[in-house]
């Protein structure tokens, strides 16, 4: 098991680094490069992929916020929700993709793997707060909290994107005959798969308990819609990818 631990924030002279805020902020830092460095060898200006990045962080913050809200209204803290993350940053990308004539299956390719990265990055954060705390569990990799060893999600998830990373380069490396889209989809499946399997961790009863329907959470029925879409369009039909 692994020690309790708590780190969230430190200063560096007169300033304050709050953690959760700083990996969040390197997850999009470098998933932006690593994005804008793919987009080059797919002949798209790396200026489009930094712009597409800044209005679709802002619009997925505002998203997540208002989700949240909407989940939790009697809830008065501040928080944010994936899923309002996920559409509305989804919407602001095939918003620009059509503003900017460009071809949304290319910045699938593009943003998939980019966007893996920054999970993996970003979670970190999380870890650091230990904000995602599930089930009592004998793993290993379980943080030790008042006595009781328990799933911490937030080192999962970051360990998932890390590991979906590795998965589609190496798909992408090893077979080139992948439609246009194909690798990003691929992505997007690896994320909301893993993190359809990783909330059945979390507790249904007691102080850490998350709301669930009919056993299962809000993001892991918006994940069953968004796979079961994406299984439908994209892999029967291959070459629909090119339609874009």
């Amino acid at each position: 098991m692994i020690p309790y631990f708590f780190i969230g924030q430190f200063s560096i002279g007169q300033i304050t680094i709050h953690v959760w805020g700083l990996f969040v902020a390197l997850g999009i830092m470098c998933g932006t490069i690593f994005a804008a460095y793919r987009a080059s060898s797919r002949k798209i200006e790396q200026y489009i992929i930094v712009d597409l990045v800044f209005w679709t962080t802002l619009a997925s913050v505002i998203g997540a916020m208002i989700a949240f809200v909407l989940f939790n209204g009697k809830n008065e803290t501040l928080g944010f929700s994936s899923i309002g993350a996920i559409i509305a940053g989804s919407a602001t990308v095939f918003v620009i993709a059509k503003i900017k004539k460009i071809s949304i299956s290319s910045l699938l390719d593009i943003l998939g793997p980019a966007v893996l990265l920054a999970e993996g990055i970003g979670r970190i954060g999380c870890f650091m707060l230990h904000e995602h705390l599930g089930k009592i569990t004998g793993s290993v990799l379980g943080i030790n909290i008042f006595g009781e060893n328990r799933h911490d999600l937030g080192l999962y998830f970051s360990l998932a994107g890390f590991a979906g990373l590795f998965f589609v380069l190496m798909l992408e490396r090893v077979w080139k005959k992948w439609a246009i889209g194909g690798i990003g989809a691929i992505a997007i499946l690896w994320y909301l798969s893993w993190r359809f399997l990783l909330e059945f961790l979390l507790e249904s009863n007691g102080p850490l308990a998350v709301e669930k329907i009919h056993g299962l959470t809000l993001m892991q029925i918006f994940s069953i819609f968004v796979i079961i879409f994406i299984n439908w369009y994209f892999f029967p039909y291959v070459p629909a990818l090119r339609r874009f």
